[in-house]
């Protein structure tokens, strides 16, 4: 991650990336007796996202409004099932792309607590909005299907627009070091995420 304070903007280019590994198991249940099929899938992913914001001060704390993009790829490699014999599922590799657009406002205040050590609380609310990619088709086939029998298509989407939060409380100190405790949300149509979040700063 970079970052820079232009005066007009708060500006941050963040560059991620990662490898994923999932194990899977699946009771096929018509089936007497019943049996598991296995598979082992491994993911690779990568993203970059651009903000900017600016930061409104008074004497009882800030106001940030900020604009996000994220592009992102996700490619997930085949699977081929074992266990179930002529059950056994194989799906195609597939590469999911994706950009979205996240307007927010963050309220934020200081409280000191000692000579060079503040609790800082905030709260952040904002869209996620899909720009493309929100559909994704997964393509698969049983083991055991005759030759020429193409693939069944399941084909899903993620809501278009979510509302997001974010709860934050945080120790900080003059030197920069902090330690973060935080929950979030995203709510949409279909859509019911919660999570939390500890993070830790050492300036040096």
């Amino acid at each position: 991650m970079v970052k820079k304070d232009a005066g007009w903007a708060e500006l941050a280019l963040a560059v991620t990336g990662g490898k994923a590994s999932i194990k899977t198991d699946r009771r096929v249940n018509f089936v007497s007796p019943l049996i598991s099929a296995h598979g082992n899938q491994s993911l690779s992913y990568g993203a970059i996202s651009l903000r900017a914001g600016h930061t409104f001060e008074s004497a009882s704390g800030w106001i940030r409004p900020s604009v996000e993009f994220i592009g992102a790829t996700v490619h997930t490699d085949a699977l081929v099932e074992t266990g179930a014999g002529p059950l056994n599922l194989a799906l195609q590799e597939r590469t999911q792309d994706y950009w979205q657009f996240r307007p927010s406002v963050e309220l934020g205040h200081d409280e000191k607590l000692g000579r060079d050590t503040w609790l800082r609380t905030t709260v952040k609310a904002g869209v996620s909005q899909f720009l493309s990619g929100r559909s994704s088709v997964l393509a698969a086939s049983f083991e055991g299907a005759p030759s020429g029998v193409s693939p069944f298509v399941i084909r899903s989407a993620a809501d278009a627009t979510t509302g997001d939060v974010n709860i934050g409380v945080a120790l900080v100190n003059a030197k920069g070091s902090s330690v973060r405790v935080g929950a979030t949300g995203q709510y949409g149509k279909t859509t019911r995420q919660q999570g939390i979040h500890i993070k830790g700063v050492l300036a040096f």
